[in-house]
């Protein structure tokens, strides 16, 4: 069989292995395709076609056994001398048996652990005897748990000593492979980054949903402006269409009791005059014609009507360098920051406050804390707050300088301004290395923040309290207790034009921002803001 199942391939058609069809075992185990026994038979008896063989078998073809293709040169019984395909496996005796060497062997080693032979194919590797590469047939069964040095029982006793320069610490390899498997090292690890990845999940989890209630937040307010504008507007079309009425109501009188009338006297006049002409002798005509002269004399005496309509409804033209007020905004709680906020920017999704008590705090948008810092000003009353290229600036009035952050709070530098004064304060950006200050004196100046400089000052603003540009060409520089905000040009700090909202005796601003076409203006007192649209080139 050992030959045959080397060969594995036909004697008659030389298919080999899986190429062979429905094949059969001869008694003399050689292996032949079905077909081809089936052609060579003679008188009910086949002779085996393999040399040095030849055997006769008058076993009948139906009677011959199948061999299976599946079944491996290793999966035979290791007892019986046939080579039965085997079924079980014992792990106790580490040998294959067919179904006839395995009753015998259960019958005298009972307690022995088998397994099906499908199972041992999935586990041969493991379940292969490993003996030791130099005592011959001495299986491995020990390991250091130090080095994971192997040994049979042989080579204890020769061992050289472990990589920590100490003896073995040899432990039976089962327990090893436990060891090894159950590593604490792994199995903290592994439970250190499962609880990371709850936390980041349940993070995300939330993140998504504080976005949605952002996104939310933002529709609802961008509702309620758009309602109060759809208002003030539904507002105005109603008085025009009112006053538009009476300019229609004025115009239909003066053409029914005006110009219709007028007009109909008239045209009376040329037809009853028209009528003696054709019904007359000339004779008879030119005699009564100074009669007809008469009335048509008082009607062509009449003043032409004129139309004036009084109060009709124009649409005002803004123009340049106008304003118009928008609306005012009722400010809605979406979160509370603590203390009192003197200055207040938002960068990079994240919200910057700087408090009276000099203290500097980063929220998230939806008002999560993320860190804070203190501003070393003594003087609590000029705090200001701007970001430039990734960098926070602030004033120090007791010092007399400007003093840079990192976004973190850190101090990248300080640079002299001997033009800060003890007083409120409001900063904008000007570009990436230079602002523009206003201080509650009567200077606005703009100053490079690395290296000092100051590129312009303007003295004609009293008190501003706020400041914001506009266009990249334009400083908006709002003045307390008045209804004016000034525009200076931006590259010189020149005065070029003035905004008023007559609508109002003061504006009481305290803090402005620029988007787009729009001025926001912030209340002093916090209560309302009032949106302006801007139209100035």
């Amino acid at each position: 069989m050992e030959e045959a199942s080397a060969e594995m391939k036909c004697g008659f058609c030389m298919r080999k292995n899986n190429t062979m069809e429905d094949p059969k075992v001869l008694p003399c185990n050689h292996v032949h395709c079905f077909g081809c026994l089936s052609s060579f038979e003679v008188n009910h008896k086949l002779q085996c076609p393999v040399q040095g063989c030849g055997k006769v078998s008058s076993i009948p073809l139906r009677n011959l056994k199948s061999f299976d293709l599946m079944v491996e040169r290793d999966d035979f019984c290791d007892t019986c001398e046939n080579k039965e395909a085997a079924t079980i496996f014992c792990l106790g005796c580490s040998r294959k048996f067919c179904e006839k060497h395995q009753q015998s062997h259960d019958d005298v080693l009972k307690d022995h652990t088998k397994i099906a032979m499908s199972e041992y194919r999935e586990q041969a590797a493991k379940l292969e005897k490993r003996t030791c590469s130099i005592h011959e047939y001495q299986p491995y069964i020990l390991g250091c748990k130090v080095c994971l040095t192997i040994a049979c029982v042989q080579c204890i006793s020769g061992l050289e000593e472990c990589e920590n320069g100490g003896h073995h610490m040899l432990m039976s390899l089962k327990e090893l492979t436990k060891m090894l498997v159950e590593d604490d090292r792994v199995v903290v690890k592994e439970e250190k980054l499962e609880k990371i990845f709850k936390e980041t999940s349940k993070a995300q989890s939330e993140y998504d949903s504080e976005t949605n209630e952002m996104v939310q937040l933002l529709h609802k307010t961008r509702d309620d402006q758009l309602s109060c504008i759809r208002l003030k507007y539904d507002l105005l079309e109603a008085k025009l269409l009112e006053e538009r009425a009476k300019g229609k109501l004025q115009l239909a009188e003066f053409l029914e009791d005006i110009a219709i009338s007028k007009w109909t006297r008239l045209r009376n006049q040329r037809l009853m005059i028209e009528s003696k002409e054709r019904n007359s002798h000339e004779v008879d005509f030119v005699k009564g014609y100074k009669e007809l002269s008469e009335s048509l004399q008082k009607v062509l005496e009449d003043e032409l009507p004129k139309l004036e309509i009084q109060d009709i409804a124009q649409l005002d033209d803004c123009g340049n360098g106008s304003v118009v007020k928008m609306s005012s905004y009722q400010p809605q709680t979406i979160f509370t920051l603590s203390g009192v906020v003197q200055s207040i920017t938002v960068y990079n999704e994240r919200i910057y406050t700087l408090s009276c008590g000099s203290t500097v705090s980063v929220h998230g948008m939806s008002g999560s804390y993320i860190t804070k810092w203190t501003h070393r000003c003594y003087d609590t009353y000029s705090n200001a707050l701007t970001i430039i290229s990734d960098e926070i600036v602030l004033p120090d009035t007791t010092n007399k300088n400007l003093v840079v952050y990192s976004l973190t709070g850190s101090i990248m530098r300080r640079v002299a301004c001997p033009w800060l004064v003890a007083s409120r304060i409001a900063m904008c950006p000007f570009d990436n290395t230079s602002a523009i200050v206003a201080c509650s004196g009567t200077k606005t100046f703009c100053v490079n923040f690395m290296t000092g400089e100051r590129l312009w000052t303007h003295e004609g603003v009293s008190s501003p309290p706020g400041l914001t540009c506009y266009g990249r060409k334009y400083v908006l520089v709002s003045q307390s207790n008045t209804n004016k905000i000034s525009i200076l040009d931006i590259s010189s700090g020149q005065k070029v034009a003035e905004l008023t909202d007559r609508s109002v005796a003061t504006m009481h601003p305290f803090g402005m921002h620029v988007t787009e076409d729009r001025l926001v203006v912030g209340n002093y007192n916090g209560s309302t803001m009032r949106f302006y649209q801007l139209n100035y080139d």
